[in-house]
C-alpha cells in the first residue's frame, strides 16, 4: 500500500532492505514480482519502504 502524501509504502514480502521476495514456491509468480518491483522502484526516491521483515529503507537505496 502506497501513501502518496506521506511518501511511504508498505511492501510486505515483496521488497526488503537487502533483497527481494522469494519466487521459488509453486504458487509464486516471478513475472508478477518483477512487475511489482518496477512499480515500487518508480516511486519518488525519498519514499520510505516498510517491508514485511527487517529494517526500513528508501526507494533510492533499493535502486542501487
Amino acid at each position: 500500500m502506497y501513501c502518496e502524501k506521506e511518501r511511504i509504502i508498505f511492501t510486505g514480502d515483496t521488497l526488503f532492505k537487502d533483497g527481494i521476495g522469494r519466487f521459488d514456491f509453486s504458487y509464486s509468480d516471478k513475472k508478477e514480482l518483477d512487475f511489482s518491483l518496477r512499480k515500487i522502484l518508480a516511486l519518488p526516491e525519498e519514499t520510505i519502504i516498510y517491508s514485511g521483515h527487517g529494517e526500513t529503507t528508501t526507494v533510492l537505496a533499493c535502486r542501487s
